[in-house]
């Protein structure tokens, strides 16, 4: 199983993929939380806003900046330093796993050659 998240408004910008085997990126709660190596960080921005989860704890919102193109705020975050019980996602960067206003989550079976 792949999961690709891409930019909507430029499909062929792909700003985060990984394979569920390779173990780089992790689905919880909905959310699909990519190792920071398996993420384009080109047009992608870490604010300085912050969101309080009560199971989780804070995280960082992250914003897309696509060249000619409006910002979009809070496409993704990232826990620096999250709750006990949510260690495996400490630093990883997230995406809604679905389709929003700015981006478009896939997730595909890979097929064996």
């Amino acid at each position: 199983m792949s999961l690709v998240i891409r930019a909507k408004n430029n499909p062929n910008i792909v700003l985060a993929s990984s394979n569920d085997h390779d173990g780089k990126a992790v689905i919880v709660e909905g959310g699909w939380y990519f190792d920071k190596d398996q993420v384009d960080m080109t047009y992608l921005r870490i604010t300085d806003r912050l969101y309080n989860c009560p199971y989780k704890g804070v995280a960082n919102w992250v914003d897309l900046e696509l060249p000619d193109n409006k910002p979009a705020r809070n496409v993704g975050w990232v826990y620096e330093n999250p709750k006990a019980g949510f260690d495996h996602i400490a630093g990883r960067i997230a995406f809604y796993g679905r389709e929003t206003s700015s981006t478009v989550a896939d997730q595909s079976e890979q097929l064996s050659v």
